[in-house]
C-alpha cells in the first residue's frame, strides 16, 4: 500500500543511510532486550544522532541493561564505561575508558598513529600527523 500523500512515509529502501540506521536502531530498542549487541550502530549517523544514541545507551545502562557495541569511531568508543581493544582478532586489553593503560593499548594497537587526549572533560583520539 503506498503512503498517503503528505505523511512522509517511505519504504526502507528509499531512506538515506543515516535514516535507515536510525530505523534499525529503533527496531533493536523496541525489543526491550536486557542485553543489546550492536555492530557499528553509529555508522552513517551525523554527530547529533550519534549523541542521541550515546545518551540512549547511557539511559539503558542506568536502567540495568547491558549494551555491547563494536565501534571504529575511537573517540565515541571512549565515551563507554569499558573498552575492549582487539588486534588481529584477539583481545589485547580490557579496561576503563579513563584508564591510562587503556589509552596506551589503543595507541599501541594503532601503531602509535593516534594519541588519546582529554578535551573538555572527555577522552578523544586524534591522529598523529
Amino acid at each position: 500500500m503506498p503512503p498517503r500523500p503528505g505523511t512522509g512515509a517511505r519504504a526502507l529502501g528509499q531512506l538515506s543511510g543515516g535514516e535507515r540506521q536510525r530505523v534499525l536502531l529503533a527496531r533493536a530498542l523496541a525489543v526491550e532486550a536486557q542485553v543489546l549487541l550492536m555492530d557499528e550502530p553509529l555508522a552513517n549517523l551525523d554527530p547529533p544522532h550519534q549523541t542521541d544514541w550515546l545518551l540512549t545507551v547511557r539511559q539503558l545502562v542506568a536502567s540495568g541493561k547491558t549494551v555491547v557495541s563494536v565501534l571504529h569511531e575511537i573517540s565515541l568508543a571512549l565515551q563507554a564505561d569499558e573498552l575492549v581493544v582487539m588486534a588481529q582478532g584477539r583481545v589485547t586489553h580490557q579496561g576503563d575508558c579513563s584508564d591510562a593503560a587503556t589509552h596506551r593499548a589503543l595507541e599501541q594497537v594503532f601503531d602509535h598513529r593516534i594519541g588519546v587526549h582529554q578535551l573538555a572533560g572527555q577522552w578523544v583520539a586524534l591522529p598523529k600527523i
